[in-house]
């Protein structure tokens, strides 16, 4: 009740913090209540939010202050029914405060923070009680990353157009334009790059030494910042179908597998899939003894439930490396 008097009175920070003070006491009080509780005060939360957002456009700024009281409460009773409700991608916002998705794995990339803030503003969304002042949050963070990139400086036009910042707006909007026309003519070169190099870093040190007018090579680092470093499942199941021993087709690109592995273990050393793929792409390669290590080390970092599995793998690698390296036949 003091949350909503604070609220309705203008207050609107002092509302949602003592909104916030409430819902942590009903979580002690009620512990076996935590999963309706939750759903029921980000609900009211994020109306709050909405409103606090028409009522003072200037209230994202500080966001990152309330969502420090947000994650405390979260955290205390984990990742639970709040999960799967209807606004994961909102309700996941205070794991962006530290960088993370919920696995606490992932860094979120500038795209993917541009894809969580579009429905939240596109100007022609069905509906108009999404997050607004969100989306703007979402669509500042993006821009801060990627400053040249025409797609994430149109979302936050429209995430500044939906928070009432209107000459803002069309001064960004100029500006995603003026991107778009660049990167027309730089985002073949970036594609090509990320073909030669895979990873984000020697993209980007390949793009500071291209002919490029500076404004240009500064478009496109953007351009290749937005689209990040790939992940390393992607990697895998890219590198997978070149070098699996059942392949059908044996004249596959081993060696572009090889580079893809070697690639993805950079980014997920411990995972053992990956490295399991990977020994099969060093053998692939004739690379018979690294094989074998890797294989190993796969199998070593694999759950208790799937030793068997591959320890099946090992064997039948071993096998394979034994059956090639034996001397021929004299069939004379």
């Amino acid at each position: 009740l003091q949350a909503r008097v604070l609220f309705a009175s203008g207050s609107y920070i002092q509302g949602i913090r003592e909104h916030l003070a409430a819902y942590a006491q009903y979580v002690e009080e009620e512990p076996s209540q935590a999963g309706w509780l939750n759903s029921s005060y980000y609900g009211e939360l994020f109306r709050m939010l909405n409103l606090a957002a028409a009522g003072e456009p200037g209230i994202y700024d500080q966001l990152s202050g309330l969502l420090q009281l947000i994650r405390t409460p979260v955290e205390d009773w984990g990742q639970g029914s709040w999960l799967h409700t209807e606004e994961v991608d909102e309700r996941d916002l205070w794991t962006l405060m530290e960088g993370k998705r919920g696995s606490r794995e992932h860094t979120y990339t500038p795209t993917e923070l541009n894809e969580l803030a579009w429905p939240l503003v596109d100007p022609e969304r069905s509906d108009e009680l999404t997050s607004k002042v969100f989306g703007l949050f979402f669509a500042r963070k993006a821009a801060e990353l990627a400053p040249r990139n025409a797609t994430i400086r149109n979302t936050l036009a429209s995430a500044l157009l939906a928070n009432g910042f209107d000459e803002e707006a069309l001064v960004e909007s100029a500006l995603a334009d003026k991107l778009a026309e660049q990167e027309e003519t730089v985002r073949h070169q970036v594609a090509a790059l990320f073909d030669e190099h895979i990873l984000l870093e020697p993209v980007i040190a390949a793009l500071r030494d291209t002919a490029l007018s500076e404004e240009l090579r500064e478009t496109a680092i953007g351009v290749a910042e937005a689209r990040g470093n790939p992940r390393y499942q992607d990697l895998n199941s890219a590198a997978w179908p070149e070098v699996n021993p059942d392949r059908i087709d044996k004249e596959t690109d081993v060696a572009l597998a090889l580079r893809l592995t070697r690639k993805g273990i950079e980014l997920a050393p411990e995972d053992y899939a990956l490295r399991d793929t990977h020994a099969w792409a060093l053998f692939a390669n004739g690379l018979h003894d690294e094989a074998l290590v890797e294989s190993a080390k796969a199998l070593e970092l694999a759950g208790e439930y799937q030793k068997d599995e591959y320890q099946g793998y090992l064997d039948r690698m071993r096998a394979m490396i034994e059956a090639a390296q034996a001397p021929a036949s004299d069939d004379d």
